[in-house]
């Protein structure tokens, strides 16, 4: 459920979906559920992982996830994650406002020891106010040129993502 405003003329403007429906902003302080992506790319899905719980899962290289909006206050210092980790190592780009922007930060998850679920955290470029989060999912052992893979690989599921949160 989002917000809707009507124009003088009585038309309804586009509405973005946004992660928080229609309430307001999202504590970037509290653990934020990683199912509630108001917006997905790539082959990452919204998967269960058990009945009170969903969680991102299938992420493969160049996937992304979006979360509007977070209210980061006056500002963070580390990013924190839980995950699942896969057979290879995952870095997760943290961008604000825009996914092409410069990172806040990166976590670097590393392959599969175990199928336990961990926690990761990373310190972050300091951002303020209520701002989109983006986070890019990418294999940092792929070999590539300008985005094609060199050789063939198997797409490979990099991690699961429960949650993240800012501190």
């Amino acid at each position: 459920m989002e917000p809707i405003t009507f124009d003088a003329d009585g038309s309804i403007p586009e509405v973005p979906m946004t992660t928080q429906g229609a309430a307001g902003p999202l504590d970037a302080f509290q653990e934020l559920e990683a199912a509630r992506a108001c917006l997905l790319t790539g082959n990452v899905r919204v998967s269960t992982l058990r009945p009170d719980r969903e969680v991102l899962g299938e992420i493969r290289h160049g996937d992304e996830a979006a979360y509007r909006y977070l209210d980061f206050g006056r500002g963070p210092d580390r990013v924190t994650v839980r995950v699942l980790p896969g057979t290879r190592p995952c870095r997760i780009d943290v961008s604000a406002d825009s996914r092409w922007t410069g990172a806040l930060g990166t976590v670097d998850v590393p392959a599969r020891r175990s199928d336990e679920w961990i926690t990761v955290s990373a310190p972050v470029r300091r951002t303020t106010g209520v701002r989109t989060l983006w986070l890019r999912f990418a294999d940092p052992e792929r070999r590539e040129m300008h985005g094609i893979p060199l050789g063939a690989e198997e797409p490979v599921e990099l991690c699961k993502l429960d949650a993240v949160r800012f501190a």
